[in-house]
């Protein structure tokens, strides 16, 4: 018993020496000189299999002696379910000390680390890819740990690993301080790296925003997916991704499939491919874009083990398909930013290559092999942005180029329309001069072989400027500046009426004019009547001009799509000589055959406006036959006119045309609804007409006025009428008859007592129907209203100074000689210069003044006197324009100007005696 203690003792004493002989192992002598330590030399190894053990076990005699020291060149943990105990030992020989463990790959899934304190285990760290990163101690993805040791101690330690793939393990030990610095330097490059990235995707965007084209839009977000992939790369993605390395890696392949099919659209617009599928390269990116989208799908059902060399192979046949199409593009379409892409994705080849090696390296390759791909990105983005701010310079100059063009074709457009302008002023204007001087001749003494010619210089002057005013239409026309209008016209009468005026031209040929129209039903047809009329007019024309005997046959189908809309079919058939098929394929072109001086092709570019289409079909000795086929809303009707004939019944009516055809038309045609009628071919017979009716207390209840007349036109008549104190307390309607190409303001007409303006051709059905209720109107008005008998203002013209101011000595010379017959005072000066010292150094009470003239024009003169009478307090003295131009802008710039009235040329001397009966009494009271 008392040798019991005694062995006790003894086991205890050499369990301590036996437990110290096995912990100790190789250990780790610090120094200050060295900055890292690769532990593979330092290390015992034991491989844990079967039921896992708590740390305290591995303390035990047994399993302290399976530890064996590492003597080979790898570490390798070969499955999930190995498990592996790594011991170590280091010896701090100074002062305090920090060292950081690192434990590579990064992808080891478990770790533990344990101190030995007096034999017990202590967990000084723990963490790993399947750890969180908020739980490690260093929460960047380099699994770090911190380690402290004691000034002059002896360090024991052990670690636990566990790896879901097979992973070689190396444990290095790291000088704090030289790590520390180590990471802020790189930390630095990664930060001034991103920097760079950050500047080029600002500077995209903000190229996306003013340039608003989406191909900087998706660079940018090409940039954007190049940060994420770098930020994940260099460990940043912590803050953005997830807890976990799973979401890290994920994130990762999320963000370069993102930028595999931002690129694949980019190839779209750089390569300028048609956006249509079959078999080609439009088809090719799409497909790509659809696997990429497949591939990250298919990361995220499966993982990214599964999937990583797949993304890998899809990644280069990614980019080497956009190398095929971008080299396709430069070499069929000559397009070399499409060679510029293709070049970055060579760069991205490279960048993919390096990535694939990158992940095997240690951590300071690792590193390296980021900064390279980073490298390569930035180049390749500097190539991009060159490539699109290069194609943007070009697209940019080409615009430029195109509205510098636009801008010179408009500027043409309007030195056209302004020459246009000219030959009307500076031609129509002495036309028009000519017109009322050889009015003024007529009304001298003459015999009738003068009177004769002067009528027929009247005849052939009109007629030049109804030819000049073809011309201007026709380059409206051509110049696209036609407008539609939207009318309602019988179509069968519209026809009749085009075939009536050649109807004299084909029998003094010789030639039968046939229209036969569709007379069981009247066809009602909404559209532009005055195109219609226009186009059929230039075809009978044309072949009238070449047929020299025969027949010419307007013939007219029409068949009905449903209620409320017609096709229509128009055929004008010759029997000239025909086209040949080259004839034919020119004929509606500006260079149209010789033989064909109508302009078709005018009236071709007309037909298309409207909807329609004209054609010709032609045989060489055949003739030819023109088919125009429009779809105009239409309705055939019959309608009861009972009633309106009833209130047409008695009435009496005066007709005021020079044309005689038209005269016997409209006679006959308002003698068949039982109105009793008279004509006159002028202004002055109609006068006498309506004066002798009023002299025997009788009137006519409906005048119907030709505006083409001669000497007086029909709106200068109708003033005379109404300024007339005889004939305007006569109650009548009357009626303005004009063609669609005169203008004049609704408020014109009204003011010279017209009540109604009626378009030629017009449908004798709806002029019926209006007649008869303008009658109705009348006699309804008649029973409540008594009209009033207009007082004409008398004045005292020998007491009347008036300026005219006109360049143009023939103009001048007719004012001159109109006034001088109304007995009045005249002055004429040449310009507004003369104009203006004129009214500051004499008295006049009118001033006529012409708005363009040299040395200063009209509107500047008139400014000018206005300035001069404001300042010295003065009245102001009626200014009345004159001017050739009838477009209402025109009047409104003279009356802006200051002017009281506008007087259109060519001036008329009954219009010249109302305007000096409106301003001379009051002149001549103040």
């Amino acid at each position: 018993m008392n040798r019991l203690p005694t062995i006790i003792a003894t086991l205890i004493i050499s369990t301590i020496f036996f437990l110290s002989q096995t912990i100790a192992s190789p250990h780790v002598e610090l120094s200050s000189k060295q900055q890292k330590v690769d532990l593979k030399s330092y290390i015992d190894l034991f491989f844990e299999t079967g039921t896992p053990l708590a740390v305290n076990e591995l303390l035990s005699p047994e399993i302290q002696q399976q530890f064996t020291p590492f003597n080979g060149s790898t570490l390798r943990l070969s499955s999930p379910d190995e498990t592996l105990w790594l011991r170590f030992s280091v010896h701090n020989p100074g002062s305090n000390h920090h060292v950081v463990l690192q434990l590579l790959p990064d992808t080891v899934s478990y770790y533990s680390l344990y101190r030995l304190d007096n034999n017990q285990p202590v967990l000084i760290g723990h963490g790993g890819v399947a750890t969180p990163f908020h739980q490690r101690a260093i929460t960047i993805p380099p699994l770090l740990e911190n380690i402290y040791l004691d000034e002059h101690s002896q360090n024991d330690f052990l670690i636990r690993l566990q790896s879901d793939q097979p992973s070689d393990i190396h444990l290095l030990l790291h000088d704090g301080n030289a790590l520390y610095h180590h990471l802020s330097y790189r930390s630095w490059l990664t930060g001034a790296t991103l920097g760079i990235f950050i500047v080029l995707l600002i500077a995209n965007l903000i190229f996306a925003l003013l340039r608003r084209s989406p191909i900087y839009l998706l660079h940018t977000g090409y940039i954007f997916s190049l940060i994420g992939l770098l930020s994940s790369q260099w460990g940043f993605g912590y803050y953005l991704y997830g807890q976990n390395n799973d979401g890290y890696y994920n994130s990762f392949i999320f963000f370069a499939y993102v930028a595999f099919i931002l690129t694949l659209e980019m190839t779209l617009f750089i390569c300028r491919l048609p956006r249509r599928w079959g078999y080609n390269a439009h088809t090719l990116i799409r497909g790509l874009q659809t696997a990429n989208i497949t591939a990250f799908l298919s990361l995220l059902l499966f993982g990214h083990t599964a999937t990583i060399s797949l993304g890998y192979l899809l990644a280069i046949i990614t980019s080497l398909s956009i190398i095929l199409v971008c080299l396709t593009s430069y070499i069929q379409q000559q397009n070399r930013y499409a060679l510029f892409f293709a070049i970055t994705r060579l760069l991205n080849i490279c960048a993919i290559i390096i990535y694939a090696f990158n992940n095997s390296l240690n951590s300071d390759a690792y590193f390296a092999g980021g900064l390279i791909i980073a490298s390569i990105a930035l180049t390749e983005i500097c190539l991009i942005n060159t490539t699109l701010l290069t194609q943007s310079f070009h697209r940019l100059r080409r615009d430029t180029a195109h509205e510098i063009n636009r801008a010179v074709l408009y500027n043409q457009k309007q030195q056209h329309n302004m020459l246009l302008g000219d030959i009307n002023t500076q031609i129509g204007t002495p036309l028009s001069d000519m017109m009322a001087m050889a009015g003024l001749l007529r009304k001298s003494t003459l015999n009738e072989q003068q009177d004769s010619l002067l009528a027929q210089l009247q005849n052939n002057v009109q007629a030049l400027l109804n030819n000049l005013d073809e011309v201007i239409d026709d380059s409206r026309i051509n110049n696209g500046e036609i407008y539609l209008n939207d009318d309602i016209f019988e179509l069968n009468q519209l026809i009749e009426q085009c075939c009536e005026g050649y109807q004299q031209t084909a029998e003094q040929k010789r030639i039968e004019l046939i229209a036969n129209t569709q007379q069981a039903f009247a066809l009602r047809c909404q559209g532009d009547r005055h195109r219609v009329r226009q186009i059929l007019l230039i075809l009978i024309s044309n072949a009238i001009n070449n047929t020299e005997n025969g027949e010419v046959v307007v013939s007219c189908k029409t068949a009905f799509v449903d209620d409320d809309n017609a096709n229509i079919a128009i055929t004008i058939k010759d029997n000239g000589r025909g086209l040949s098929y080259n004839q034919q394929r020119r004929l509606f072109q500006h260079t149209s055959p010789s033989q064909y001086d109508a302009p078709l092709a005018t009236i071709h570019r007309l037909a298309e406006l409207m909807g329609g289409k004209l054609s010709v079909q032609s045989q060489i000795g055949s003739g030819c036959i023109f088919h125009l086929s429009l779809q105009l809303p239409a309705k055939a009707y019959e309608i009861d006119t009972s009633e309106a004939t009833n209130s047409l019944y008695g009435i009496k009516a005066l007709l005021v045309d020079d044309n005689e055809n038209s005269r016997a038309i409209m006679t006959d045609l308002l003698r068949s609804w039982n109105v009793q009628s008279d004509w006159a071919s002028n202004a002055s017979e109609a006068l006498a007409k309506l004066r002798n009716k009023a002299n025997i207390q009788d009137h006519y209840n409906l005048i119907l006025i030709d505006y083409d007349l001669p000497s007086l036109n029909g709106l200068q008549l109708a003033e005379r009428i109404k300024d007339d104190p005889q004939l305007n307390q006569l109650d009548h309607i009357s009626l303005l008859l004009t063609s669609p190409l005169i203008t004049i303001e609704v408020s014109r007409y009204r003011e010279a007592g017209i009540s109604r303006r009626i378009e030629k051709p017009f449908d004798p059905l709806q002029l019926k129907l209006l007649l008869a209720e303008l009658i109705r109107k009348q006699n309804a008005i008649r029973a409540d209203i008594q009209r009033a008998t207009l007082q004409q203002n008398h004045f005292d013209s020998e007491k009347i100074n008036v300026l005219v101011a006109e360049d143009n000595i023939v103009s001048a010379k007719v004012m001159l000689g109109m006034l001088k017959k109304l007995q009045v005072n005249c002055q004429i000066v040449s310009n507004g210069q003369e104009a203006v010292d004129s009214i500051t150094n004499g008295h006049y009470h009118l001033i006529f003044m012409d708005c363009e003239m040299p040395v200063m024009d009209g509107i500047a003169a008139t400014r000018r006197i206005r300035q001069w009478e404001h300042k010295n307090a003065l009245p102001e003295i009626p200014i009345i324009a004159l001017t050739a131009h009838v477009q209402s802008h025109y009047k409104q710039d003279s009356l802006d100007a200051g002017m009281n009235d506008h007087l259109a040329k060519p001036v008329d001397i009954h219009q010249l005696q109302l305007t000096l009966k409106h301003w001379a009494p009051l002149l001549v009271n103040d």
